[in-house]
């Protein structure tokens, strides 16, 4: 199942979508006991980046910073990888609600831009080479 996520205003619109993937395989994550099971693929605003990766860092999940631009927030913006257990998807999203902010300027020919484009994605596997 892969999820889609708009964040904006601190709240979360999510539309799960078939997918032909099965999540069967996953390798062992870094921490004890758990298996990563989800792929987060967070697009936010260049000036929200620090905020967003500092707690994730905090909290001990991996993060993986991609300079990005165009497409959903149709600037400059910065797109995280975040490997996560499926248990962990609501605290991640969490996160990147607290600290994921929406644009203070509305774009006078459109609507206001969302504070994050977020995707939860299944994972097949997930290898540390």
């Amino acid at each position: 199942m892969v999820y889609s996520a708009a964040v904006e205003d601190g709240s979360a619109v999510a539309a799960p979508q078939a997918t032909d993937s099965p999540s069967a395989g996953a390798s062992s994550y870094a921490r004890e006991g758990s298996a990563m099971k989800k792929l987060i693929i967070a697009v936010v605003q260049n000036e929200d980046a620090d905020g967003v990766v500092d707690a994730l860092l905090e909290a001990e999940f991996r993060a993986t910073r991609l300079a990005s631009t165009g497409g959903f927030l149709r600037r400059g913006n910065t797109t995280l990888m975040i490997g996560a257990d499926e248990d962990q998807v609501e605290t991640v999203l969490d996160m990147i609600r607290r600290h994921a902010r929406t644009s203070a300027v509305s774009q006078a020919d459109g609507p206001q831009s969302a504070a994050a484009t977020v995707f939860v994605l299944d994972l097949e596997e997930y290898q540390r080479l």
